[in-house]
């Protein structure tokens, strides 16, 4: 038996309640809503007031102009947009653990309230007085970040007496129509900030509950001809895939399979490694050859010459992908240099291990493998950057011999992965931690209070 509450407190059994009292209970559940995201950015429009950094009185610049603050002021820690006040760096990790959020998105979360309170206070008004939900306002602060102040009051403007009715695609339409006829310069500038983040990106098709299925998506987004010209191109190929041999079993493959698949005849077209007969494009344009650049993927495997399983059955694990089957995998290693590693025992310690013991600064190759694959990610609380991209961090720092540090400081348990957002949190000293035996972390933040990590939990 299901029971809710209204607001006044009394109980409802789902069940018996009639269409209009069920309805009635919706818009109540709706406007609870709005009230605990509301409190949640007054909570942290609050928290970003009690970390605005002082202004010098003669420059205006924040930091007061004392040199030991300089630090402070890394442009990384920039919070808002222009018109904002600067903020105390650090000023995220906090807050994301009170909130159970990675450092990013609390982080995301602090731009869009600065942006609110300090540029769009008619936007932040609609939010207090619940008219508008918190996430449409968000959307709004993240499309006017890169507006200069008086645009972004332009937009306010504009935009927030209507704000309670128009959806995502809208609010960017009207951002952009409000921008421009505030500043018909603003469209230069946003076409040149748009060819800033122009880039192609690859990633894994990762389904439900993590699984892979050895499919990946290709994001490009550049100058609008140049990619519909892509585009046709990959048509063009798919359009002759189409046309080859193929045998009478075979079940014809869907257009979009043929386009995806395109994609690797283009690629080895251009690189010179299709059969020597093809070396020209569709319509017969020949394929210039490029420097090969070199791809990494890591594939952990434990093979078994008797295991019985067909190669569909066996998998592999292939790292920020997932697990794979070696049928799958085979094809991809026909075009690759493969270079067999022998087991790490991830357990190991200097006591195990006292080869993989240094005296000096930087980990050998093994021991910084070891770690990477003992602890996947940085071990700060709530990060989820993968450990091949953060930096080692000597867990109590790292004094050289000459200077009086003790011998083998480099070492399994005193090495951990920290993204370098966090490598800088801890040497600033704005967070510490220590290793447990147990291969847990324990971080103590500025207020003292203390997050435990495990990496093995991830």
């Amino acid at each position: 038996m299901e029971i809710e509450t209204d607001r006044a407190g009394s109980p409802a059994v789902l069940a018996d309640l009639d269409d209009d009292w069920l309805l009635d209970l919706a818009e109540e559940s709706e406007v609870a809503s709005r009230e605990a995201e509301r409190r949640r950015l007054r909570l942290t429009a609050h928290w970003c007031r009690r970390r605005v950094v002082p202004a010098d009185p003669h420059t205006g610049a924040p930091g007061g102009g004392d040199p030991a603050q300089r630090w402070r002021l890394d442009p990384d820690e920039a919070v808002g947009g222009d018109g904002c006040p600067a903020l105390a760096p650090f000023s995220a990790e906090p807050l994301g653990t009170a909130f159970s959020l990675s450092t990013s998105a609390a982080l995301q979360l602090m731009h869009d309230v600065q942006d609110l309170v300090h540029r769009l206070p008619l936007a932040w008004a609609r939010v207090e007085s619940l008219e508008v939900p918190a996430w449409r306002a968000r959307r709004l602060a993240q499309a006017t970040h890169g507006l200069n102040a008086a645009a972004a009051a332009a937009v306010d403007q504009a935009v927030s007496p209507r704000l309670h009715r128009i959806g995502v695609a809208l609010i960017d339409r009207a951002v952009g129509e409000a921008a421009a006829e505030h500043d018909p310069a603003a469209q230069a500038a946003r076409e040149e900030l748009a060819r800033r983040g122009w880039d192609v990106r690859v990633g894994p098709e990762v389904g439900p509950g993590g699984v892979y299925d050895g499919s990946s998506w290709l994001e490009a987004h550049g100058d609008t001809d140049d990619v519909n010209r892509f585009y046709e191109l990959v048509g063009d190929v798919a359009a002759d895939l189409a046309t080859e041999a193929t045998s009478a079993a075979a079940v014809p493959e869907d257009v979009g399979v043929r386009r995806a698949r395109a994609l690797g005849r283009i690629t080895d077209l251009v690189r010179g490694t299709a059969d020597p007969g093809d070396r020209t494009g569709p319509a017969g344009a020949p394929m210039t050859r490029t420097r090969r650049r070199e791809a990494r993927a890591y594939i952990h495997l434990t093979p078994d010459p008797d295991d019985p399983r067909p190669p569909a059955e066996q998998v592999a694990t292939v790292e920020r992908l997932g697990a794979l089957t070696l049928e799958r995998l085979g094809p991809w290693l026909e075009h690759s240099t493969v270079r067999v590693v022998g087991v790490l025992d991830l357990a190991a310690t200097s006591t195990d291990r006292p080869d993989l013991v240094t005296d000096a600064h930087d980990p050998s190759p093994e021991l910084r493998e070891l770690v990477v694959l003992r602890d996947s990610h940085c071990v700060f609380p709530w990060c989820t950057v993968d450990s091949r991209d953060c930096d080692l961090d000597h867990v109590e720092p790292y004094v050289p011999p000459e200077d009086g540090g003790p011998p083998g400081q480099t070492c399994p348990e005193g090495l951990a992965p920290l993204c370098r957002r966090h490598h800088r949190a801890k040497t600033a000293r704005a967070w510490s931690y220590r290793r447990e035996r147990d291969g847990t972390y324990t971080w103590t933040d500025p207020r003292h209070g203390t997050h435990r990590v495990d990496p093995r939990a991830r």
